[in-house]
């Protein structure tokens, strides 16, 4: 197997990608493999259009307290 430039370039974008995009939804390894398997612009496209990872579960309306 050779490895081109070309190649080393290709996952070197989805390595970017994959890296800015680990506190999404997903996480760094489906956006490296969805990066991967349908190119580093749409990988970066579904990137941006995912939510950003919650670092916890939102309280209910029931137990925030009034003001």
């Amino acid at each position: 197997m050779v490895i081109t430039p070309g190649l080393l370039i290709y996952l070197f974008l989805c390595y970017l990608i994959a890296f800015f995009a680990r506190n999404r939804k997903f996480g760094f390894w489906i956006y490296f493999i969805l990066s991967f398997i349908f190119t580093p612009l749409i990988g970066l496209i579904i990137a941006l259009a995912s939510d950003k990872r919650t670092s916890g579960a939102t309280p209910s309306p029931a137990e925030t307290p009034s003001a």
